[in-house]
C-alpha cells in the first residue's frame, strides 16, 4: 500500500520559527480543520521509511524483534594413537582412548512484542524538519545466521619404534560460536526514540569435547564428558523507556531458549590393542517457538502474524568424538593413528522481525 507524503509547508514555516506546538500537524488544514483520512495499515518485513498518510494526527505500531539465532556445537576430541608394539619383549601395544562428543549448542530466544499508540505531535516534537522531509526509519531485526560449528580435534599420532612408543593424545575440540538476534523499531534523525523490540539472544556455543589419550603400557587415559551444558539465549528484553512519547503503550519480554545437551566421554580403553570408541555428541537446544497470534489492528482488520516471527533458532548438535587407534601387534601390523573428532553442525537461523503501523478512519470524508 502506498500513501503519497502529506502536505507540509505550513509545517516548514511553524518549525523554522521555533514553534512546534503550533504546528499544523499532518492531516490539518492550515485553518485547523481535520482533513478527511481512511483507516490503513502498511507492514515492514524488511527496513524502509515510512510517511504518516494525510489526513490521519494518530497512529499504532506493533513491533516485534527477531528471534536470537542458534549457538553452534563444538567439536569433537580427537581419538588418541595407539601404542606401538614392543617387538623386543613380544607384547602388543595398547590402543589409544577415543575423544569425547562435542556439546550441543543453546537454542535462541525469542524476540520481544512491543505495542505503542503515538500521535502526530510527537513525531514532529522528536523529529522536527527531518520527520516532514524524509519520514520515520523503520528497522525489521533480520534473522542473523546461526553460530558455526566448532572445528574437530585432530587424532593422536601412533608410537612406533622397537621398544613400543607411547601413541599421542588426540587433540581438543573447538567451540562453536554464539548466536544473536536483532532489535525492530522506529527512529527519527537515526536514533531510535520510538517504539522498539528488542531481539531475542543467541543461544551459547557448545564446548568443544576432551581428547583421548594415546595408548601405553598402563592404558590409555580416557576423554571426559562435557561438564556444563551450553544455555540457551534469553528472551528479548520488555521496552521501558517510552511511556513520554506512546500514549498507549504494552511490551512483552521474549522467552529464553532450552540449553544444548553435553556431550558423552569415550568408551574406557581396556589393556588390550584395540582403541575405544570416541563418545556421543551432544545435541542442540530447542530455539523458544512465539504463539500463532491474530491481532485487531488500529483499522479494525485482523491481521494474522506470519508463523514463526521472533521464534528463536535452534542450537546445533556437537561433533562425536573420534575413535583411538589400535595398538601394534607386530612390526607386520603397526599401530595405527587415532581418529579425528567430528567438527560441530551450525546453529539454525531465527525468525525474522516484523514492523506493523495502523490507523483508523479519521476526519469527515467527502
Amino acid at each position: 500500500m502506498t500513501y503519497q507524503r502529506r502536505r507540509r509547508g505550513a509545517v516548514l514555516a511553524a518549525v523554522t520559527a521555533g514553534v512546534l506546538s503550533a504546528a499544523v500537524l499532518p492531516g490539518q488544514h492550515a485553518a485547523g480543520a481535520p482533513r478527511a483520512a481512511a483507516a490503513g495499515h502498511e507492514v515492514f518485513t524488511s527496513d524502509g521509511r515510512w510517511f504518516p498518510p494525510d489526513g490521519v494526527t494518530e497512529y499504532t505500531v506493533y513491533v516485534w524483534g527477531s528471534g536470537g539465532s542458534g549457538g553452534g556445537g563444538g567439536g569433537g576430541g580427537g581419538g588418541g594413537g595407539g601404542e606401538a608394539a614392543n617387538i623386543l619383549t613380544a607384547r602388543e601395544g595398547y590402543g589409544g582412548a577415543g575423544g569425547a562428543g562435542g556439546d550441543g549448542g543453546g537454542g535462541g530466544g525469542s524476540g520481544a512484542f512491543t505495542q505503542c499508540t503515538f500521535t502526530a505531535l510527537s513525531l514532529i516534537q522528536l523529529g522536527g524538519l527531518d520527520t516532514l522531509l524524509r519520514g520515520v526509519g523503520v528497522t525489521v531485526g533480520a534473522a542473523r545466521p546461526g553460530g558455526d560449528g566448532g572445528t574437530g580435534g585432530r587424532g593422536g599420532n601412533s608410537g612406533g619404534g622397537l621398544a613400543g612408543d607411547n601413541g599421542s593424545g588426540g587433540g581438543r575440540g573447538t567451540a562453536g560460536e554464539t548466536g544473536e538476534g536483532r532489535a525492530s523499531g522506529l527512529s527519527v534523525l537515526r536514533i531510535p526514540l520510538l517504539a522498539s523490540a528488542r531481539g531475542g539472544g543467541g543461544g551459547r556455543s557448545g564446548s568443544g569435547g576432551d581428547n583421548g589419550g594415546g595408548g601405553y603400557e598402563d592404558g590409555a587415559i580416557r576423554a571426559n564428558a562435557g561438564e556444563t551444558p551450553a544455555a540457551g539465549g534469553a528472551g528479548g528484553d520488555a521496552s521501558t523507556g517510552l511511556l513520554d512519547f506512546c500514549s498507549d503503550f504494552s511490551s512483552t519480554a521474549g522467552t529464553a531458549g532450552g540449553p544444548g545437551t553435553t556431550g558423552s566421554g569415550s568408551a574406557a580403553p581396556g589393556t588390550t590393542y584395540l582403541g575405544s570408541f570416541g563418545g556421543a555428541a551432544g545435541s542442540g537446544g530447542t530455539g523458544a517457538a512465539t504463539a500463532a497470534r491474530t491481532l485487531t489492528l488500529a483499522d479494525g482488520t485482523q491481521y494474522t502474524v506470519p508463523a514463526g516471527t521472533g521464534a528463536g533458532g535452534s542450537g546445533a548438535g556437537g561433533g562425536g568424538g573420534g575413535a583411538g587407534g589400535n595398538g601394534g601387534i607386530a612390526a607386520t601390523n603397526p599401530s595405527a593413528n587415532g581418529d579425528a573428532g567430528a567438527s560441530g553442525a551450525t546453529g539454525s537461523a531465527p525468525g525474522q522481525g516484523l514492523v506493523v503501523i495502523a490507523w483508523s478512519a479519521q476526519g469527515q470524508q467527502s
